[in-house]
């Protein structure tokens, strides 16, 4: 179902939430280790992947994120491979 499908009626007074879950992009300074809540940078450098997640998620959505930097390093990368439509740019889109 495209994040626009219109072909399910919604009854009145009811709000649809619609969740897109995104995993960070790939840490790859773990040395092969599970890394759990260790705050590890993340691979952001294919352009092609990012795009590509850009053109199928909502253009208005509200984001949430955890603490960790590789949270917040991925939004970043998402949000600068398609414009963010909220004043700030990317850095504000990736506030929440």
């Amino acid at each position: 179902m495209s994040n626009t499908d219109k072909s399910v009626a919604t009854p009145k007074g009811v709000v649809t939430t619609r969740w897109w879950w995104v995993r960070h992009a790939p840490v790859r300074e773990d040395g092969g280790c599970i890394y759990g809540q260790n705050d590890l940078g993340c691979d952001t450098s294919d352009r092609v992947v990012f795009e590509a997640v850009a053109k199928i998620l909502p253009r208005n959505a509200v984001w949430y994120a955890s603490n960790l930097k590789r949270t917040h390093q991925t939004a970043v990368s998402r949000l600068t491979a398609r414009p963010c439509p909220r004043r700030g740019g990317a850095a504000a889109c990736a506030r929440g």
